[in-house]
């Protein structure tokens, strides 16, 4: 969905932060993170490097890009950054596969 900070701004939604629940999200793409294809809003420029540095602690179930299968992330899951974009993964075979164009 291209800009769905206006689409979610317009449902008038109050999102909660992905690292601070009891602080509201601010919907703007500097304030967000995607990962696996999911979308994460975080409350501050503090919060988005605290979930950046550690994503599997914030995030929950993921599809794997690779295979499809959802995972659950742990902190010593594979990952890739491509184009902005981060990427999990259940294992280094999962990676592997993904680095290699074989992707879901």
């Amino acid at each position: 969905m291209q800009d769905p900070e206006r689409y979610l701004e317009g449902l008038g939604l109050v999102v909660e932060g992905a690292v601070d629940p009891e602080a509201a999200a601010v919907l703007d793409p500097a304030h967000r993170v995607e990962v696996n294809g999911q979308l994460y809003y975080v409350s501050s420029p503090t919060a988005k490097d605290a979930f950046l540095g550690e994503p599997a602690r914030f995030t929950g179930r993921l599809r794997d890009p690779a295979s499809g299968d959802w995972f659950v992330p742990t902190e010593t899951s594979p990952s890739r950054e491509v184009d902005g974009r981060l990427y999990l993964f259940p294992d280094e075979e999962s990676a592997a596969r993904f680095d290699a164009g074989l992707r879901r």
